[in-house]
């Protein structure tokens, strides 16, 4: 291999590297349509060799790069439209789980707020319970005093009407109509007796 050919591939596989690192594909094109240019299309990559260029190759190798062109371009497009289609559909999810979250809190708030509410009533209930069953109880403990009172008052009153009885046999007899407003008297206080027991519990 001649120091001219030599030189030429060195040059090649410089211009091969330097494309490969560039990142954009504008200039990546652009570089490949230029080493065919250089090395394939020019007369100075045939003057060297000695051999004619053949048009039909050319011509295919043409048609090669365009559509290698036009399909890189296409992606470039489909890739902006995804790209931009994908950017909106994840600015629409971010939102619809922001709502989602707001909505969450909302209902987590509006459920302690409930829950709460209803640990005060099932207090209140229970509070309510206890005074019932304390009334309960007082209305039983009143119920047996009242009992033993009836009871021993129907005692008293026997024992009233028999000493009465006794003492009828030893003095004057009454008039009707006494005896009878004793008894009244008698009923009133019990009556009076019985009305502050109540009042008292």
């Amino acid at each position: 291999m001649t120091k001219e050919k030599r030189a030429i591939v060195l040059k090649f596989a410089k211009d091969v590297h330097n494309i490969v690192a560039k990142k954009d594909d504008k200039q990546y094109v652009t570089g490949i349509m230029k080493l065919n240019q250089d090395y394939v299309l020019s007369q100075v990559a045939y003057s060297t060799t000695g051999k004619k260029r053949d048009p039909e190759a050319l011509e295919e190798l043409n048609k090669q790069l365009k559509y290698m062109e036009d399909l890189i371009t296409q992606l470039k497009v489909n890739t902006t439209k995804n790209e931009t289609r994908t950017r909106s559909d994840i600015k629409l999810k971010t939102k619809e789980n922001t709502q989602l979250i707001i909505d969450l809190n909302n209902l987590k708030y509006e459920s302690k707020k409930h829950q709460n509410m209803q640990d005060r009533k099932n207090q209140e209930l229970l509070v309510i319970n206890e005074e019932i069953k304390t009334l309960k109880r007082k209305e039983q403990a009143l119920r047996h005093e009242l009992t033993g009172m009836t009871q021993h008052k129907v005692v008293e009153v026997e024992e009233a009407e028999k000493m009465e009885e006794a003492d009828k046999s030893k003095r004057p007899p009454t008039s009707k109509a006494r005896l009878v407003a004793e008894q009244a008297r008698e009923d009133d206080q019990d009556k009076a007796e019985i009305t502050r027991l109540m009042v008292s519990s």
